[in-house]
């Protein structure tokens, strides 16, 4: 995700509505006739999954943790067929747990191989809440959208297992809702005077060497050693236990409107050998994602589209991990346009469902792409 360069607390005051018309002069600059047809033409030929008269999620507003695990839990109850909520080893510093969703369409029959494995991590920076919300929704459409026999949706759910961790940092997450809307990291007790390690930061691939500060009290506090907090850990155990029929792991952050391809931390160095297939992907995923609702999504490395590398992230150990899956990370809504700011990450709640619609689109495209519709 974007951030800012110095992490001293300044406070910069700027007209939100200056803002909003510098980015809708922004967005579309570049924009040709074509392009303005192509996505017309095609929004109208895109299933539409509603959840607007669902008694149980309200994807209308941002939730809380416990108001989450309530809305999750109920929908498990109504349909045990296909969905599984559990929870994960370890428990946070605060003790609560971190609970994933399990989702699923015809079982295996005996004899059968195990179907693929698609796996999302939502959540792990606090502050950005766009990325448990549209997660909640990619859960109700996946579900309401097998019970009303939507082709792609069948094929996604009887031809693979999907994995989704709403809130990967529970503590953080309540935290950024309760005390500080800004807050990152987890909230494990570093010194008397900081709390909190960056979790997307602490896996173990070039761990500690870049974007990251020793100094506790900055945001990027990548730990002490890798896989130290019971967050990262949670991840690590799942990919570990479904390495072997793994396909597809997707990171969920706010915000620029990127897929971010591996390796995040440096472009010099050797690529993946599927990097050509996995930015290929993330461009098919760019694309569909820009239809429904004319959002541009930029494809590429983090140095290339945003502008830094960063060390330690879920995604690129994942890619080391389990080598030749596809993994990538994605940063929802906003775009950036120009220097990192903190109101970005309060996208409005009116944008929930339009970014999880295009999300969702992304979603589909990538199951085709690698054979699961």
């Amino acid at each position: 995700m974007v951030r800012p360069l110095v992490y001293l607390c300044v406070c910069l005051v700027v007209s939100t509505t200056v803002l909003h018309k510098t980015a809708v002069a922004l967005s579309y600059e570049g924009v040709t006739d074509a392009l303005i047809k192509r996505v017309t033409g095609q929004r109208e030929k895109l299933a539409v999954i509603s959840t607007d008269h669902n008694d149980v999620m309200n994807h209308s507003k941002y939730h809380n943790y416990t108001e989450m695990m309530e809305m999750l839990r109920t929908v498990e109850r109504r349909n045990p067929d296909l969905m599984t909520l559990r929870e994960l080893p370890n428990r946070t510093y605060e003790e609560r747990a971190v609970k994933m969703v399990e989702l699923h369409g015809n079982s295996s029959q005996a004899g059968d191989p195990p179907k693929p494995a698609v796996v999302i991590e939502a959540g792990i920076h606090a502050r950005e809440w766009i990325s448990p919300a549209v997660n909640l929704w990619v859960v109700d459409a996946l579900i309401q959208g097998y019970r009303k026999g939507d082709p792609n949706i069948t094929a996604m759910l009887d031809n693979s297992d999907w994995y989704i961790i709403p809130v990967t940092n529970p503590d953080g997450y309540e935290f950024s809702h309760k005390e500080d809307r800004m807050w990152r990291k987890n909230r494990r007790d570093i010194r008397w005077y900081c709390k909190g390690v960056d979790l997307n930061r602490n896996f173990d691939v070039e761990f500690s060497t870049t974007d990251v500060s020793n100094r506790c009290w900055e945001e990027i506090y990548p730990g002490d050693q890798p896989f130290s907090e019971p967050e990262s850990f949670n991840v690590k155990y799942l990919v570990e236990n479904l390495q072997h029929r793994l396909v597809a792991y997707v990171s969920v952050h706010s915000y620029s409107q990127v897929i971010l391809i591996p390796w995040g931390y440096s472009t010099d160095l050797p690529k993946p050998p599927n990097f050509n297939e996995t930015l290929r992907i993330g461009r098919e995923m760019a694309s569909a994602m820009e239809v429904r609702h004319g959002k541009v999504y930029r494809t590429g490395q983090a140095p290339d589209v945003l502008g830094y590398a960063s060390s330690g992230t879920s995604e690129d150990w994942v890619m080391k991990a389990v080598p030749g899956i596809f993994a990538v990370g994605i940063e929802l809504r906003p775009a950036a346009f120009g220097n990192f700011t903190f109101e970005a990450f309060e996208l409005e709640e009116e944008q929930i469902v339009p970014t999880a619609e295009e999300y969702f689109d992304g979603l589909v495209a990538m199951a085709k792409e690698l054979q699961l519709i």
